[in-house]
C-alpha cells in the first residue's frame, strides 16, 4: 500500500511539473486527471486603411477586450468559456483530446472570428493561441 502511494505521489509531483500541465486527484484518491493550461490572445485588424511598407507599428493589431470564447468538445457539448482581458489574453484548462475554439462576435467588430481546432496532448506546453477579429477596414 505504501508502494502504491509513494508512486501516485512521485507520477502527481512529475505531472504537475510539466510546463502548462495540472494534475489532479479525484476525492476518492484513485483517479488521476491531467489538464492543460491553454492560453490566447484576441486581437483585431486592420487597424489602418491601407497596408505601408515598411510596416508602421501604429497599424498593428489591437487587443480585444471582453471577447468571448467557448470551447466545444468533439461531442458538441461545451466544456469551457472565459472572456479576454484588457490586453486581449485569454485562457482555461482542458484535458487531453481535440476541442473546438468558437469566438463569439464582439461588438463593433466584423463577424465573429474563424473557429479553431484544438488539439491537447498529456502534459505538453500548448502554442499560444491568435483569434483575430476583422475590424472591417480597407
Amino acid at each position: 500500500m505504501k508502494r502504491r502511494i509513494s508512486a501516485l505521489v512521485i507520477l502527481c509531483v512529475t505531472l504537475v511539473s510539466c510546463a502548462g500541465a495540472s494534475a489532479t486527484i479525484s476525492e476518492a484518491g484513485d483517479s488521476l486527471t491531467t489538464t492543460n493550461l491553454v492560453r490566447g490572445v484576441a486581437v483585431s485588424g486592420p487597424t489602418c486603411p491601407v497596408e505601408r511598407f515598411p510596416p508602421d507599428a501604429s497599424c498593428a493589431d489591437r487587443p480585444v477586450s471582453a471577447a468571448v470564447m467557448v470551447v466545444k468538445g468533439s461531442d458538441g457539448v461545451e466544456v469551457a468559456r472565459t472572456s479576454s482581458d484588457a490586453d486581449g489574453r485569454f485562457e482555461f484548462e482542458l484535458e487531453p483530446g481535440r476541442y473546438l475554439l468558437e469566438p463569439q462576435a464582439v461588438d463593433g467588430l466584423l463577424g465573429t472570428a474563424p473557429t479553431q481546432e484544438i488539439v491537447v496532448g498529456a502534459a505538453e506546453s500548448m502554442p499560444e493561441l491568435t483569434v483575430a477579429y476583422d475590424t472591417g477596414i480597407r
